[in-house]
Formats: C-alpha cells, structure tokens, sequence
C-alpha cells in the first residue's frame, strides 16, 4: 500500500525503504476477568474464568489454572530473548522460533501477542499452554484473541 511505504524508484525498479507505519512495542495490564483492546492489531484480548466443560475441546490446549496464574496479568507483544514451552514439547523454544515456524509476516511476528504472570509467559495467541500451568479443577482462566474492540 502506497500510505503505508515509503518507496524509491531507479531504473525502472521499485524499493522498498522502510515503513511509514512501524509496528511499535505495546505492554498493558491485563486483569482478570478483564480485556484488552491492542489498536495494532484491531483485536481484543479477554481473559475470563470459565467452567473447563464449556469451552469446546480445540480450545482446552490454551487454558490455565487460576490458581498459579493469579489475577494481574500483563499482555505485550514477544521481545527478543523471550522463551516459551508449549504442553507436548520436549523443551521450551524461543519464541522467534515458534513464530517462524508457522511461517508468519515481520510485521505479524513483531506485534504476537503474549502474556505474562510473574514476568514468565505463560499464554501464547495461538500456542498451547505449558504443561505446568494447565488446569487441574473445573475451573479454568480463559485467555483468547476476538476480533474488533
């Protein structure tokens, strides 16, 4: 889109230089029950307490157990150097990795969405929750990406 790039023409070839729209670094509390609209990413964040029998089965990898968790939260988008261990992984992996992986833009890396307890993830949009943190009761903390605000 040419609003969006800032563009150099020679010799009949077209460059790229660098976007006039940067993805920037975003960092928000997020409480519990609780969202977060991310303006970036024209999504929001939600974070709710939900019985584990009423979220369907294909959404039951991203829950967490209230009880490690806590309440107070922190959503941002991934940082270099920061780890993360899926359940059903022999060990944790960088996230940059992980994002590679599933084969995604620079811009749509850059603005992933984590979220932190503790100052560890301990959620990733898209990837299932460490093994150490999944429910153990009825109960379960509920993090998901929804469209619009």
């Amino acid at each position: 889109d040419r609003e969006q790039q800032k563009y150099i023409r020679r010799r009949d070839k077209l460059l790229v230089l660098e976007s006039s729209r940067a993805a920037c670094d975003y960092e928000y509390p997020l409480n519990v029950p609780g969202s977060v609209f991310l303006p970036d990413r024209g999504t929001v964040i939600k974070a709710e307490i939900a019985d584990v029998e009423t979220i369907l089965p294909e959404g039951r990898e991203a829950l967490l157990d209230p009880q490690l968790i806590g309440s107070n939260l922190v959503i941002r988008n991934w940082r270099a150097g920061d780890r993360y261990w899926p359940a059903h992984t022999a060990a944790g992996k960088k996230v940059k990795e992980l994002l590679s992986d599933r084969h995604l833009s620079g811009a749509e890396k850059k603005l992933w969405p984590v979220v932190l307890a503790n100052n560890n993830i301990v959620w990733m949009k898209g990837f299932a929750a460490p093994q150490a943190f999944r429910p153990r009761g009825e109960k379960a903390l509920w993090i998901r990406e929804v469209t619009g605000p």
